[in-house]
C-alpha cells in the first residue's frame, strides 16, 4: 500500500504538530541537508510516522535518542545503520546515512565493506565488533553472544542494549518503508 507524501498544510492539527516536531527538531539540519522544506512533505519513514501520530511520535523520539543521545560513537552507530540498510535493502537509509558515516570518518573502502558485510575489511575495530554482534540478528538468527560481550566490555550494559535497539529500530524503519512503498 503506497502512502503518498503529505505536506504540512494538508494535515490535521495532531499530525501537523508531529510534522513540525520532526521537521524542526534535532533532525532539522539533517532535513535541510536533504533539501527538505519544513512545510513540505517529510521523506522516508517520517511520512509514515505522521499517519499514526501516537506511535509515530514514540518512534521519532526513539530515533532521536539513538541518533543524538546514545553512548555509541558516531562511526559505530552509522556502521550499524548502514549494515541494516544493506541487509534490509533500504536505499533511503543508505542515502541518508552514508554522508553522516563519511563525516564520522568512513571512506569508500569502509563503506563498501559495510555494503557487502565484509567484516574483514571493516578497518575500525570497534565498528567491526558492533557489526559482527548484530550480523546474525540481521540474518534472522540470534545476536552473537561473544561479540555482544565485547560490546558490553567496551560500552557497558547501556551500549549493548543501545546496539540491539539501534539495529531493531532501523530494521523497523526498513520494514515500514517497504510495507508502505516509500520511495
Amino acid at each position: 500500500m503506497k502512502l503518498v507524501q503529505v505536506p504540512l498544510s494538508d494535515l490535521d492539527e495532531v499530525r501537523a504538530s508531529l510534522h513540525r516536531e520532526i521537521a524542526n527538531g534535532r533532525r532539522a539540519d539533517f532535513f535541510r541537508s536533504m533539501g527538505v522544506n519544513p512545510a513540505g512533505a517529510l521523506p522516508g519513514p517520517f511520512n509514515v510516522m505522521i499517519r499514526a501520530p501516537q506511535v509515530g511520535r514514540a518512534l521519532h523520539r526513539v530515533g532521536e535518542a539513538l541518533r543524538y543521545g546514545g553512548v555509541l560513537p558516531d562511526l559505530v552507530r552509522e556502521s550499524v545503520i548502514l549494515s541494516v540498510a544493506s541487509a534490509k535493502d533500504s536505499p533511503f537509509e543508505w542515502r541518508s546515512h552514508e554522508p553522516i558515516a563519511r563525516a564520522a570518518g568512513a571512506d569508500d573502502a569502509f563503506l563498501e565493506a559495510l555494503r557487502t558485510n565484509d567484516l574483514e575489511h571493516i578497518t575500525d575495530d570497534r565498528c567491526r565488533m558492533a557489526v559482527a554482534a548484530v550480523t546474525p540478528l540481521l540474518a534472522g538468527g540470534s545476536v552473537d553472544e561473544t561479540a555482544l560481550g565485547k560490546v558490553y566490555a567496551e560500552w557497558g550494559e547501556e551500549g549493548a542494549v543501545e546496539l540491539v535497539v539501534l539495529t531493531a529500530y532501523y530494521v523497523l524503519l526498513a520494514d515500514l518503508m517497504r510495507a508502505f512503498e516509500v520511495d
